[in-house]
């Protein structure tokens, strides 16, 4: 298992090609294939949430 540690409150795990943040507060950031970004993150009652952001630079 492989950990990379940019902020210490966030550990990012990579395992047999599954990827884990703990303790994330905001979500994962996906850029689409027409360039657009979205916020991916998971909501408490077993769900998933997408909603549209400006794309980090």
């Amino acid at each position: 298992m492989q950990n990379i540690d940019s902020n210490p409150n966030v550990k990012i795990e990579v395992n047999d090609g599954d990827i884990y943040l703990k303790n994330a507060c905001q979500g994962i950031i996906l850029q689409s294939p027409d360039s657009n970004c979205f916020r991916i993150r998971n909501q408490n009652e077993d769900s998933i949430k997408s909603v549209a952001i400006n794309c980090p630079e």
